[in-house]
Protein backbone atom coordinates (compact mmCIF):
# COMPACT_ATOMS: atom_id res chain seq x y z
CA UNK A 1 0.00 0.00 0.00
CA UNK A 2 3.12 2.45 0.47
CA UNK A 3 3.44 2.40 -3.65
CA UNK A 4 -0.29 3.28 -4.12
CA UNK A 5 -0.15 5.89 -1.13
CA UNK A 6 2.86 7.48 -2.92
CA UNK A 7 1.44 7.43 -6.44
CA UNK A 8 -1.72 9.34 -5.16
CA UNK A 9 0.37 11.84 -3.46
CA UNK A 10 1.50 12.34 -7.50
CA UNK A 11 -2.01 13.35 -8.10
CA UNK A 12 -2.33 15.90 -5.55
CA UNK A 13 -3.77 19.60 -6.99
CA UNK A 14 -0.76 20.71 -4.96
CA UNK A 15 2.36 18.42 -4.22
CA UNK A 16 3.78 18.30 -1.21
CA UNK A 17 7.28 20.05 -0.47
CA UNK A 18 8.66 17.24 1.03
CA UNK A 19 7.82 13.27 1.44
CA UNK A 20 9.96 11.53 4.57
CA UNK A 21 9.29 8.22 4.30
CA UNK A 22 9.84 7.16 8.15
CA UNK A 23 10.92 3.36 7.19
CA UNK A 24 10.45 0.67 10.47
CA UNK A 25 9.03 -2.03 8.37
CA UNK A 26 10.91 -6.06 8.84
CA UNK A 27 12.12 -5.25 4.99
CA UNK A 28 13.67 -2.16 4.28
CA UNK A 29 10.92 -0.36 1.58
CA UNK A 30 11.83 -0.50 -2.21
CA UNK A 31 10.52 2.69 -3.63
CA UNK A 32 11.22 4.01 -7.40
CA UNK A 33 12.40 7.28 -6.26
CA UNK A 34 12.91 8.84 -10.28
CA UNK A 35 9.08 8.49 -10.40
CA UNK A 36 8.04 11.36 -7.94
CA UNK A 37 7.83 14.68 -9.20
CA UNK A 38 8.55 15.75 -5.73
CA UNK A 39 11.59 15.22 -3.13
CA UNK A 40 10.86 12.02 -1.00
CA UNK A 41 14.04 11.04 1.57
CA UNK A 42 13.97 7.88 2.61
CA UNK A 43 14.98 7.63 6.49
CA UNK A 44 15.29 3.89 7.74
CA UNK A 45 14.67 3.58 11.36
CA UNK A 46 14.50 0.09 13.59
CA UNK A 47 12.51 -2.19 12.94
CA UNK A 48 8.62 -2.32 13.75
CA UNK A 49 9.40 0.78 16.88
CA UNK A 50 5.41 1.77 16.55
CA UNK A 51 3.73 4.48 14.36
CA UNK A 52 4.56 7.41 17.09
CA UNK A 53 8.27 6.47 16.75
CA UNK A 54 8.04 6.12 13.12
CA UNK A 55 6.25 9.74 13.25
CA UNK A 56 8.63 11.51 15.43
CA UNK A 57 11.15 10.58 13.11
CA UNK A 58 10.13 11.46 10.36
CA UNK A 59 9.18 15.00 11.67
CA UNK A 60 12.75 15.32 13.49
CA UNK A 61 14.36 15.66 10.01
CA UNK A 62 11.55 17.60 8.21
CA UNK A 63 12.32 20.65 6.74
CA UNK A 64 8.94 22.31 6.35
CA UNK A 65 7.33 24.32 8.99
CA UNK A 66 4.45 22.63 9.41
CA UNK A 67 3.93 18.42 8.77
CA UNK A 68 1.15 16.72 7.29
CA UNK A 69 1.25 13.34 8.53
CA UNK A 70 0.12 10.48 6.35
CA UNK A 71 1.09 6.71 7.44
CA UNK A 72 1.41 3.97 4.24
CA UNK A 73 -1.78 2.48 4.06
CA UNK A 74 -4.22 5.77 4.35
CA UNK A 75 -4.48 8.35 1.66
CA UNK A 76 -6.00 11.19 1.20
CA UNK A 77 -8.08 13.52 -1.77
CA UNK A 78 -6.80 14.86 -4.30
CA UNK A 79 -7.00 18.75 -3.30
CA UNK A 80 -5.98 17.69 0.32
CA UNK A 81 -2.34 19.68 0.08
CA UNK A 82 -4.23 22.72 -2.09
CA UNK A 83 -6.83 23.32 0.74
CA UNK A 84 -4.40 23.42 3.36
CA UNK A 85 -2.41 25.75 2.25
CA UNK A 86 -5.02 27.54 1.36
CA UNK A 87 -6.21 27.15 4.98
CA UNK A 88 -2.90 28.00 5.94
CA UNK A 89 -2.34 31.32 4.49
CA UNK A 90 -6.02 32.32 5.36
CA UNK A 91 -5.03 34.71 8.42
CA UNK A 92 -1.06 34.42 9.15
CA UNK A 93 -1.56 36.45 12.19
CA UNK A 94 -3.37 33.44 13.85
CA UNK A 95 -1.75 30.55 12.15
CA UNK A 96 -2.94 27.03 13.84
CA UNK A 97 -0.89 24.91 15.68
CA UNK A 98 -2.97 21.86 14.33
CA UNK A 99 -5.04 21.39 11.74
CA UNK A 100 -7.23 18.35 12.33
CA UNK A 101 -9.49 16.98 8.91
CA UNK A 102 -12.71 14.97 8.26
CA UNK A 103 -12.45 11.01 7.76
CA UNK A 104 -14.05 8.48 5.68
CA UNK A 105 -13.80 4.80 5.97
CA UNK A 106 -13.07 2.93 3.00
CA UNK A 107 -14.11 -0.88 3.49
CA UNK A 108 -13.75 -3.80 0.52
CA UNK A 109 -14.02 -1.03 -2.14
CA UNK A 110 -16.87 0.86 -0.24
CA UNK A 111 -16.52 4.69 0.70
CA UNK A 112 -18.34 6.09 3.80
CA UNK A 113 -18.07 8.73 6.33
CA UNK A 114 -16.47 8.11 9.51
CA UNK A 115 -15.72 11.03 12.29
CA UNK A 116 -15.27 14.35 11.99
CA UNK A 117 -13.05 15.42 15.50
CA UNK A 118 -14.71 19.41 14.51
CA UNK A 119 -18.05 17.69 15.59
CA UNK A 120 -17.37 17.26 19.16
CA UNK A 121 -14.17 19.37 20.10
CA UNK A 122 -14.12 19.24 23.58
CA UNK A 123 -11.37 17.80 25.56
CA UNK A 124 -13.85 14.93 27.96
CA UNK A 125 -14.47 12.91 24.78
CA UNK A 126 -11.55 12.10 23.84
CA UNK A 127 -10.74 10.05 27.42
CA UNK A 128 -13.69 7.61 26.76
CA UNK A 129 -13.89 8.16 22.89
CA UNK A 130 -12.24 8.89 19.79
CA UNK A 131 -14.30 11.79 18.55
CA UNK A 132 -12.23 11.95 15.41
CA UNK A 133 -8.07 11.75 15.54
CA UNK A 134 -6.42 10.11 13.23
CA UNK A 135 -2.45 10.16 12.24
CA UNK A 136 -3.55 10.51 8.87
CA UNK A 137 -5.94 13.54 9.14
CA UNK A 138 -3.42 15.40 11.79
CA UNK A 139 -1.22 18.36 10.10
CA UNK A 140 1.50 19.80 13.27
CA UNK A 141 3.23 23.28 13.41
CA UNK A 142 6.79 21.70 13.77
CA UNK A 143 7.99 23.80 16.54
CA UNK A 144 4.77 23.17 18.68
CA UNK A 145 4.65 19.49 18.02
CA UNK A 146 8.72 18.93 18.96
CA UNK A 147 8.29 21.15 21.96
CA UNK A 148 5.58 18.88 23.16
CA UNK A 149 7.18 15.90 22.38
CA UNK A 150 6.14 14.65 19.68
CA UNK A 151 3.59 11.28 19.87
CA UNK A 152 3.89 9.90 23.08
CA UNK A 153 5.72 6.17 22.37
CA UNK A 154 3.71 4.93 25.03
CA UNK A 155 0.76 4.55 23.36
CA UNK A 156 0.28 1.79 21.17
CA UNK A 157 -2.52 2.77 19.85
CA UNK A 158 -5.06 6.18 20.89
CA UNK A 159 -1.72 8.73 20.01
CA UNK A 160 -3.43 10.41 17.90
CA UNK A 161 -6.09 12.01 20.52
CA UNK A 162 -3.08 11.71 23.01
CA UNK A 163 -1.64 14.12 21.43
CA UNK A 164 -4.59 16.44 20.80
CA UNK A 165 -5.15 16.27 24.29
CA UNK A 166 -1.97 17.69 25.20
CA UNK A 167 -2.00 20.61 22.41
CA UNK A 168 -5.85 21.55 23.66
CA UNK A 169 -4.27 21.30 27.72
CA UNK A 170 -1.75 23.78 26.47
CA UNK A 171 -4.03 25.88 24.58
CA UNK A 172 -2.74 26.12 21.35
CA UNK A 173 -4.92 26.53 18.49
CA UNK A 174 -6.84 23.83 16.89
CA UNK A 175 -8.53 24.46 13.71
CA UNK A 176 -10.85 22.27 12.19
CA UNK A 177 -12.11 21.88 8.64
CA UNK A 178 -14.47 19.72 7.25
CA UNK A 179 -13.54 20.01 3.56
CA UNK A 180 -10.08 18.26 4.12
CA UNK A 181 -10.43 14.87 3.91
CA UNK A 182 -8.23 11.93 4.35
CA UNK A 183 -8.91 8.04 3.84
CA UNK A 184 -8.42 5.16 6.51
CA UNK A 185 -8.33 1.93 4.62
CA UNK A 186 -9.80 -0.49 6.57
CA UNK A 187 -8.49 -4.19 5.88
CA UNK A 188 -7.30 -7.13 8.10
CA UNK A 189 -3.26 -6.12 9.29
CA UNK A 190 -4.56 -2.42 10.01
CA UNK A 191 -3.73 -1.57 13.77
CA UNK A 192 -7.00 -0.42 14.56
CA UNK A 193 -8.00 -4.13 14.53
CA UNK A 194 -5.74 -4.41 18.34
CA UNK A 195 -6.76 -1.87 20.27
CA UNK A 196 -6.06 -2.70 23.64
CA UNK A 197 -9.00 -0.10 25.22
CA UNK A 198 -8.48 -0.94 28.83
CA UNK A 199 -4.49 -0.12 28.19
CA UNK A 200 -5.59 3.29 26.52
CA UNK A 201 -7.52 4.55 29.15
CA UNK A 202 -5.40 3.58 31.85
CA UNK A 203 -2.03 5.70 30.26
CA UNK A 204 -5.07 8.39 29.56
CA UNK A 205 -5.60 8.78 33.08
CA UNK A 206 -2.23 7.60 34.40
CA UNK A 207 -0.77 11.54 31.88
CA UNK A 208 -3.86 13.23 32.19
CA UNK A 209 -6.41 11.78 34.81
CA UNK A 210 -5.97 15.11 36.98
CA UNK A 211 -6.83 17.44 34.73
CA UNK A 212 -10.65 16.07 34.04
CA UNK A 213 -13.59 15.72 36.46
CA UNK A 214 -13.87 12.73 38.68
CA UNK A 215 -17.01 11.94 36.42
CA UNK A 216 -15.14 11.74 33.20
CA UNK A 217 -12.52 9.40 34.94
CA UNK A 218 -15.06 7.00 35.83
CA UNK A 219 -16.78 6.85 32.03
CA UNK A 220 -13.04 6.73 30.62
CA UNK A 221 -12.77 3.14 33.24
CA UNK A 222 -16.28 1.66 32.29
CA UNK A 223 -15.54 2.15 28.24
CA UNK A 224 -12.44 0.86 28.46
CA UNK A 225 -13.46 -2.35 30.42
CA UNK A 226 -16.83 -2.04 27.84
CA UNK A 227 -14.53 -2.19 24.85
CA UNK A 228 -12.08 -4.45 26.14
CA UNK A 229 -15.08 -7.17 27.03
CA UNK A 230 -13.34 -7.02 30.78
CA UNK A 231 -15.75 -8.90 33.12
CA UNK A 232 -14.69 -6.59 35.81
CA UNK A 233 -16.96 -4.10 33.58
CA UNK A 234 -20.08 -5.31 34.92
CA UNK A 235 -18.62 -5.32 38.52
CA UNK A 236 -17.77 -1.98 38.04
CA UNK A 237 -21.42 -1.04 36.47
CA UNK A 238 -22.69 -2.60 39.85
CA UNK A 239 -20.83 -1.18 42.41
CA UNK A 240 -21.92 2.07 40.77
CA UNK A 241 -25.52 1.63 41.02
CA UNK A 242 -25.24 -0.22 44.78
CA UNK A 243 -23.58 3.12 45.60
CA UNK A 244 -26.01 5.43 43.54
CA UNK A 245 -28.71 3.34 45.76
CA UNK A 246 -26.94 3.59 49.19
CA UNK A 247 -26.93 7.04 48.53
CA UNK A 248 -30.02 9.14 50.29
CA UNK A 249 -31.69 11.73 48.13
CA UNK A 250 -32.44 14.95 49.71
CA UNK A 251 -35.67 16.20 48.88
CA UNK A 252 -36.40 19.52 47.26
CA UNK A 253 -36.87 22.49 48.74
CA UNK A 254 -40.54 23.55 48.43
CA UNK A 255 -41.55 19.81 48.30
Amino acid sequence: MLQETLGLLRKQTALPAEVIVADNGAVPAALAWASYPFAVRHHRIGVRVGASRARNAGAAVAAGCYIAFLDDDDFWEADYLERLAALLARDPGAMPAMVVARIDHLDNGHRHPFRFAGDDPRLEPCFYFNPGYLGSAITVEKAAFLALGGFDAAFRTGEDKELAIRFMLERLRIVYDRELCAINRVHAASLSREIDSLTEARLLLQKHGRRVSFGVRMRTLREGYKKARKKRYFIHKLLLKLLLMAVPMSPKKGL
